[in-house]
């Protein structure tokens, strides 16, 4: 289709516009442009299958980054280096489990596993709190388990219909009660390091892949360099987005970024993991 004058003359406009003032051209557009609300990337779930798998997506991440032009690799090797497991054998609070990967099909839908045991009159009903104590004393030790320290979960692997487990969960629940589990735990943490010099140099936003999309064609389009990862595994709808952080002009567009739109369209990625840290201690 042929463009008419009128439409030459705008993208002529615009193309001047760009190359004259792109801060304050990038500014207007970023004021006006509608970008899309992300869905939830960590939804409170029971079935832990359905949580975000941060060191799947720091990987990717990385590598995707690697893939690219020189500038980000130093950006990829410190986000390869960001995830940190840490072995240890404790004793966990049976209230502090959230989720596991093999659920019975009927817990799935729940939010916590709290609701889920409360709302499962099929379970065993111990009488007393001896009872309780005694098929808590009877749980295999070292449980394996995964506590997250970036969300605060704490993952088990299965828990079968006929888990002991959720008994204990449900009586517990009712009764305002408690035991300590001897438990393989594995801690997913975060590297302090590499985390600080990221977000030394860098802006890191997690939102929509479309909005990563646009920003970087805009970013582009102005003489300013960032980058996307286009959409991350098994979160078909998000994508990370990366700017450099030393440079006054782009940080006057990431503040009106950030003042234009909702948390619900983009989050700083490397702020919240800086802040959201749920340091493990014996539970």
């Amino acid at each position: 289709m042929t463009s008419s004058p009128l439409d030459k003359l705008e993208q002529w406009v615009s193309y001047m516009l760009m190359r004259i003032a792109p801060v304050w051209y990038a500014s207007q557009i970023i004021s006006t442009q509608k970008l899309p609300e992300s869905p939830t990337i960590n939804p409170l779930t029971s079935h832990a299958e359905h949580w975000f798998d941060l060191e799947q997506g720091l990987k990717y991440a990385s590598e995707t980054l690697y893939q690219g032009p020189a500038e980000w690799h130093l950006l990829a090797k410190d986000i390869s280096k960001l995830a940190l497991h840490k072995p240890l054998n404790r004793k966990m609070s049976l209230l502090r489990l959230t989720g596991a990967l093999e659920l019975p099909e009927k817990y799935k839908s729940y939010t916590t596993l709290r609701e889920a045991t409360l709302a499962d009159d099929e379970l065993i009903e111990y009488e007393s709190s001896s009872e309780f104590e005694a098929a808590g004393a009877a749980i295999p030790p070292q449980m394996p388990l995964v506590y997250r320290e970036w969300d605060g979960r704490v993952q088990a692997q299965t828990l079968a219909a006929d888990s002991p487990i959720l008994s204990l969960l449900r009586y517990a629940a009712i009764h305002k009660r408690d035991i300590s589990l001897s438990a393989d735990v594995l801690v997913e943490t975060i590297k302090p390091e590499p985390l600080e010099r990221i977000r030394a140099k860098y802006w890191w936003f997690l939102l929509h892949k479309d909005s990563a999309t646009i920003l970087t064609q805009l970013f582009h389009q102005c003489g300013f360099h960032a980058t996307h990862t286009g959409a991350l595994p098994d979160r078909p709808q998000h994508a990370f987005f990366f700017t450099h952080k030393r440079n006054k002009r782009i940080n006057r567009l990431i503040l009106t970024l950030m003042t234009q739109h909702k948390s619900t369209q983009l989050t700083e990625f490397g702020r919240y993991l800086s802040t959201h840290k749920h340091g493990f201690r014996n539970q």
